[in-house]
């Protein structure tokens, strides 16, 4: 149709992420795989375009590029009446709840912290790799 808008549909579907930096940067979906990594493993925060904080589920995508679906090792086996401890590319909001199940931190501290943060809090020092 001559004259037509640009539909929604018609744009590249986009998520925004913001670096260790400071930076916002506009990434076009699919993810390339090294990007999904550090976005799963907290090395980059999803925001709005301006910058602000994300608001929700970060890895919510409307089910069509779900980064967090993405092949992952199976999580660890629970402890005995505790909960099961998340996979390391689990979303963000399964890894504070599961560091406020255990008692690693109170709400307000997994509210503020990356999953990198909350995955240190919440491995015993028997499990980390050599020099962590």
């Amino acid at each position: 149709m001559a004259g037509a808008k640009k539909g929604a549909r018609d744009e590249p579907q986009a998520v925004h992420l913001r670096a260790a930096s400071g930076h916002v940067i506009r990434f076009t979906l699919p993810l390339h795989e090294a990007i999904g990594q550090q976005w799963r493993n907290g090395e980059l925060q999803r925001v709005q375009e301006d910058g602000s904080e994300w608001e929700g589920d970060q890895y919510d995508l409307d089910g069509a590029y779900d980064v967090a679906e993405a092949a992952a090792p199976a999580a660890a086996e629970p402890l005995p009446g505790g909960p099961a401890r998340p996979a390391d590319s689990a979303p963000l909001k399964a890894w504070q709840d599961y560091a406020v199940a255990i008692k690693a931190c109170t709400q307000a501290e997994a509210a503020a912290a990356n999953r990198s943060v909350l995955i240190a809090k919440c491995t015993p020092p028997e499990m980390r790799p050599p020099g962590a």
